[in-house]
């Protein structure tokens, strides 16, 4: 009568598996990790009660949604998106939460401004390429993205590992405006839509992998890579 694999025979199988699962998650709770102590060491907390400055009424006056977005986007070069807080953004713009909560109804709804403000300053298909050479001005789009990703360190890990992340408007424009070269340049609807996706993935998986190396030598690798994809797509069409 045949048996059944053993206690042992199942661990050495499952071993692999809990290998890969521990890494990726010993990877998550490093990044956070990090970002955590960056966050702490590099804004100072706020005292409450007698002897606390009060923000003043010109710099309440002066908090704007956009304003607010942009004190969030400076954070977010140095401090992973998950340690913002509604304090933080408002130690660094001099005023107290309660401030913020005038102009945002949530951390969640912040965040969503902080991404469509990188977005806006990433300005990737501002770079002047014809989009009469889609090969061109996808490589040109997707590097400035890139750049961007790996300048702004808080943005690329909340994208990499993030469970939901939501872009705006501005996000979306560039989107539309990938796709329609893509479509002018003879790709269906269906095939436009894997290509960018597949060149978005691209760029934040190698900002995220090269965040450590030298910067020209991970844009140089990142170019490279993105080339022969763009090449394979025009040879597979």
């Amino acid at each position: 009568m045949a048996q059944g694999p053993t206690p042992v025979t199942r661990a050495r199988r499952r071993a692999p598996l809990t290998a890969l699962a521990n890494n990726i998650n010993f990877l998550v709770m490093a990044t956070r990790s990090a970002s955590a102590s960056a966050s702490a060491g590099g804004t100072p907390a706020t005292t409450t009660g007698r002897g606390a400055r009060r923000p003043s009424a010109r710099a309440r006056a002066r908090l704007t949604r956009d304003g607010i977005a942009e004190a969030g986007a400076r954070l977010a070069r140095e401090h992973d998106l998950r340690s913002l807080t509604m304090q933080s953004v408002g130690d660094a713009l001099g005023v107290t939460a309660m401030a913020l909560y005038k102009h945002f109804a949530s951390k969640a709804e912040l965040v969503d401004a902080v991404l469509d403000r990188f977005v806006a300053d990433a300005a990737v298909t501002a770079h002047g390429v014809a989009p009469s050479d889609w090969k061109a001005w996808m490589a040109a789009t997707f590097g400035a993205m890139h750049r961007a990703l790996a300048l702004t360190p808080g943005v690329l890990s909340y994208v990499a590992i993030g469970d939901e992340v939501r872009f705006g408007d501005r996000a979306r424009d560039a989107l539309r405006e990938s796709l329609a070269v893509l479509r002018a340049a003879g790709f269906t609807k269906a095939e436009a839509r894997h290509a960018y996706r597949s060149a978005l993935a691209l760029a934040v998986g190698y900002a995220f992998v090269d965040r450590q190396v030298e910067p020209a030598r991970a844009a140089s690798a990142f170019d490279r890579a993105l080339r022969q994809y763009l090449a394979g797509l025009e040879r597979a069409r």
